[in-house]
């Protein structure tokens, strides 16, 4: 708790000096102890995951999750430089394979 208290006094300190709003300030201090603690759920649920079904299929599952979470984002946010790719067999080989 010291150390985001630190954070927290130098975050203001420095946005008087530069002239930056309290709110985006508020903002990032806010989402960096999200993410910090968002990332510490992953760990112990993973360990606990780990513990309870072995690595073997708890880094398999992570693994095909990971796949299909970025094959959506791509088809999402790349769907028209897809489209518009002259596809080869050689393409479609290497992407099915």
């Amino acid at each position: 708790l010291g150390g985001l208290f630190i954070l927290v006094l130098v975050d203001f300190s420095r946005a008087e000096e530069a002239g930056v709003g309290n709110n985006s300030i508020i903002l990032g201090d806010c989402l960096t102890i999200v993410a910090a603690s968002l990332y510490g759920v992953s760990n112990v649920l993973q360990e606990e995951l780990v513990c309870r079904y072995g690595w073997q299929l708890v880094v398999a599952v992570i693994g095909f999750l990971g796949a299909l979470i970025s094959s959506v984002q791509v088809l999402a946010l790349e769907r028209e430089e897809i489209a518009n790719y002259s596809w080869t067999g050689i393409d479609v080989g290497l992407i099915v394979f």
